[in-house]
Formats: C-alpha cells, sequence, structure tokens
C-alpha cells in the first residue's frame, strides 16, 4: 500500500529538519508594520524629523503618509522637475520651443519714437514738419510754376542775362539721375550771351542771403550736361561759360543786372572764355572770389581763389555741394569729392561812402545812404537786411556808429538805396558825414550757362540742365549742437 501521508508546510516549504517556528503575533494585513524604538532613546516615543532624500526618491512614498511608532506623520512631496536629469532636459527643450513659437507669434513693435531718430539737425518742435528750428529751401523743378520766363521751377527763381539762348522746362531727361526733367538753358550764337536763372527778385535789395554771417548751412545744386539741338564736332566744350553757386552782382541801379562771370561768386566755374586775364578752363574749378565793380553787366577776369577739381567737363550728371559750418568759411565738394576749405573775404565799401549824401536818425533808426565819391549808388547791393558789419570813421554826431552793428534793412527797393541800423541817438536830420561799412557779402544761389566772349560760339550746341537745389539752415548742420530756447520765435 502506498504511502499516503499528507506533507506539512514546512515539508512542501523545502525547509531543513531543524527548522522550529517561533511563536509571534499575527500579521494584521490592513496596519503597517512597526519599527523597532530608537535604541539610543530611553523614550518608547517614535522619533520626529524630515524623511532622508533616499525616501523621497522611493517612488512609493509619493503622495502617501505612513504611520509607525518611529515613522513621522509627513506627507511625502514629490520631487521637482529639476531632481530628474533626463525629465528635467525634456522639459525644458519642450519649453523652449514654446516660448520660441509665443515670441514668433507676438506682433511686430510700432516705430520708434521721433527721439529715437536723427536727422542731424537740433529740433526745437517734437513734429518737425511744425518745427520753426530749421529753415529749407527746395526745388525740383518739377512744380506747376515751371515755366521758361518769370518765376522758374516751385520756389520762382528769376530768369536773367542777355542774348541766352533757348529755355525749356523739361518734365523728363535721361541725364537725371531719377529721369524727371528739370529746367533747361542752351547756349546761344552770340558772344558773352547767356541765361540765369537766380532767387535775387526784380531787386537786390533786402533779397540776398547774409550766409557767410550765420553759419550752420547747406546748399547743393544737382546740375547735368546734356547734348543740344545742333550737333557740331568740338563745339560742345569749348567758348562756353558755366557758373553754378552762390554770388551777387552790385548793380549801379539795383535792378537784377549780372555779367556772365558773376563778379561775387562762390561755386563750381567752366569758363573758356580768353580774355586778359585768360581763365581758359578744360576742368571743373571750385572759386571764391569778390570782384566788386560798380557796372553790373562788365565781365571782370580777375581770379579768386581757385581749386582745380580734375574733373573734365561731359555729357551727365554732376552735385555740388556748398557747406559753412563757421562765420566766413565753407567747404566745397564736387560728386562727392573730399571737401575742399575756403574763406570768404570781406568787402569794404570805400573810404568816402556817405560822402555828399544823407545821413538822418529818425524813432530809432539811422537810414545811411551809401554811394561811392562819384556818387554810384550799389554798395547797399553788397549787404542785405541781417549782415553783420563793421562802420567806421564817421564823426559826431554819429560816432556811436562805429563798431559791430547788424543791418536791419537796405531799402525797399526804390531808387535810393539805404542801410539801416538802430540807434539810441536821437531824432537827426539829414547830414553828410563820411563812414565805411565792412562785412561778408550777401548772396543768393543761382545757375548760369552761356558763351564766353569769343566770336561766332556754335548755337545750341550744349545745355545746362537745371535738376536740383536745397538750402537748410539748423545748427545742427554739419555735426553742430544747440539747445533750443521755446520762448524764442525760431528757437535759437
Amino acid at each position: 500500500m502506498a504511502d499516503n501521508k499528507i506533507p506539512t508546510i514546512a515539508e512542501e516549504a523545502g525547509l531543513p529538519e531543524n527548522w522550529v517556528p517561533i511563536d509571534v503575533a499575527p500579521i494584521i494585513p490592513s496596519r503597517p508594520p512597526q519599527l523597532n524604538p530608537d535604541s539610543s532613546s530611553s523614550s518608547s516615543a517614535p522619533p520626529v524629523g524630515s524623511l532622508p532624500p533616499s525616501y523621497q526618491q522611493n517612488a512609493d512614498f509619493v503622495r502617501n503618509a505612513y504611520r509607525g511608532q518611529s515613522t513621522p506623520n509627513l506627507s511625502l512631496m514629490p520631487l521637482g522637475i529639476q531632481g530628474n536629469p533626463s525629465s528635467n532636459a525634456g522639459i525644458q527643450s519642450t519649453a523652449k520651443t514654446i516660448v520660441t513659437a509665443a515670441i514668433a507669434a507676438i506682433p511686430p513693435a510700432p516705430a520708434a519714437a521721433t527721439t529715437d531718430i536723427d536727422d542731424g539737425l537740433v529740433h526745437g518742435d517734437a513734429i518737425w514738419e511744425s518745427d520753426s528750428a530749421y529753415t529749407l529751401i527746395r526745388d525740383d523743378f518739377n512744380g506747376s510754376a515751371l515755366t521758361t520766363s518769370g518765376n522758374v521751377g516751385e520756389i520762382g527763381w528769376t530768369v536773367a542775362g542777355a542774348n541766352g539762348g533757348a529755355t525749356n522746362a523739361g518734365r523728363w531727361n535721361p541725364f537725371t539721375p531719377d529721369g524727371f526733367g528739370g529746367f533747361n538753358i542752351s547756349n546761344s550764337s552770340t558772344a558773352a550771351g547767356f541765361v540765369n536763372i537766380n532767387l535775387v527778385g526784380t531787386n537786390t535789395r533786402d533779397t540776398l542771403y547774409p550766409l557767410f554771417d550765420y553759419p550752420n548751412w547747406k546748399a547743393t545744386f544737382v546740375f547735368a550736361l546734356v547734348p543740344g539741338d545742333v550737333f557740331a564736332s568740338g563745339s560742345y566744350f569749348t567758348q562756353k561759360a558755366l557758373y553754378i553757386g552762390l554770388g551777387a552782382n552790385p548793380a549801379s541801379s539795383g535792378t537784377n543786372a549780372w555779367a556772365a562771370r558773376p563778379h561775387i561768386f562762390m561755386g563750381l566755374r567752366y569758363d573758356t572764355d580768353t580774355t586778359a586775364p585768360a581763365i581758359s578752363d578744360a576742368t571743373f574749378k571750385f572759386e571764391v572770389v569778390t570782384n566788386f565793380n560798380g557796372t553790373a553787366v562788365t565781365r571782370v577776369n580777375t581770379q579768386g581763389t581757385v581749386v582745380n577739381t580734375g574733373v573734365t567737363p561731359a555729357f551727365g550728371s554732376y552735385r555740388l555741394e556748398i557747406q559753412c559750418v563757421a562765420s566766413g568759411v565753407i567747404t566745397m565738394s564736387l560728386n562727392g569729392s573730399a571737401p575742399v576749405s575756403f574763406n570768404i573775404p570781406t568787402l569794404t565799401t570805400g573810404t568816402a561812402v556817405f560822402g555828399g549824401e544823407a545821413v538822418k536818425v529818425q524813432d530809432g533808426v539811422a537810414l545811411l545812404n551809401p554811394d561811392t565819391a562819384g556818387g554810384t549808388l550799389y554798395n547797399a547791393n553788397v549787404f542785405s537786411a541781417g549782415s553783420k558789419v563793421t562802420l567806421a570813421s564817421f564823426t559826431a554826431p554819429f560816432a556811436s556808429f562805429n563798431g559791430a552793428q547788424t543791418l536791419v534793412g537796405v531799402g525797399d527797393g526804390s531808387t535810393s538805396t539805404h542801410a539801416a541800423i538802430l540807434t539810441s541817438i536821437g531824432n537827426q536830420g539829414n547830414q553828410t558825414n563820411s563812414g565805411t561799412i565792412t562785412g561778408f557779402p550777401a548772396v543768393v544761389p543761382f545757375f548760369s550757362f552761356g558763351n564766353d566772349t569769343q566770336a561766332a560760339p556754335v548755337n545750341g550746341a550744349t545745355s545746362l540742365l537745371c535738376d536740383f537745389f536745397s538750402l537748410i539752415w539748423n545748427p545742427g548742420v554739419g555735426g553742430g549742437t544747440g539747445t533750443p530756447v521755446s520762448t524764442k520765435s525760431r528757437y535759437f
């Protein structure tokens, strides 16, 4: 009969025969195990304190509270994302992608405030279009006033000259950089014939600019040389007289009279005239000259300070820039060349300027009626309202006139010219007195083109195209500085 003895639990578990069971309290699954009390303490109370890091790293403890004799009754806080390097790196990468996408979705910021923009000027008004702190004269020669006589261009140039060639208000020309045209002046068949457009007006009194007394301005002239209507070999750049820049012609009558070669001139010239002293230009030249002469239309070939640009005239476009950043000093540049500096000469009206003419004072204004010893009235046309001059040699009761003065006017264009200053002298009737006026000449911008004095020039061989002009004044021009004063009408 087979042994049917049922094995014990110990035998089924494979325990050794010497295994002896121990009596212990029964284990209740619903109750957590109890730890041994701290052997270093005589108290049976469990210890109290935070868990060590190894407890926090056990996922079984997360969001659980374990109660027992030796376990603190504290909820365990899970690790932050920075506690796991791999998780942290992944989250940072995802966060960076989200932030980058969010930034890309942000609409562009509005344009910066005007205070962050620098146009080279010192402004008194934040609304630049309303700012009286700067003066700007500009002409593209494309306005409705562009005519062949009278007022030319957008700012009203006056036509002057003698025996000049044809003029034409062109609207388009391939020789201008922008394609738009300008005011066209052709040469004539008459020796010394020329056309001049200038901003003098009908007379010179109080219409000239005392620019050299008030620095921080820049004038720009853009012009082109273009073929004329007649194609005659060798005639394009011979027997020509071109003057562009700033100048004036003191005239005995005060009318707008000019010579083909202006008496007072600061700018760019190309003059092939051979009259003694011969000029005979083959290239463009910068020149500053003050040939003070009472007869305006007389050509005076005496040259002033001349600098050769080295540029030979050819069909095409050119830009002349004249800038003044110090009183009586200018620089000139052609097509962006290095600026060349010039000192402007002062003019003195003579030793007997007021001899035989009236000097009177009325209500704090002194009227000085200038002339030469021969009675030619032209000296006031050298200066203008605002000219800073030095008066000398006046005697009593006008000795206080001597010294620095600023002219408040030189007349209203009548036959008699006056230089006016403010004075504290009481009213004085007409008196004869002698004195002199010295200062920088007042000038206007102009374009002039025509023939030299040599005979039989070819009519219509070449034309001057007046394409652009601007004149801007402000303390900031040329890098200057200044503090606008709100109580002043023009801030400076």
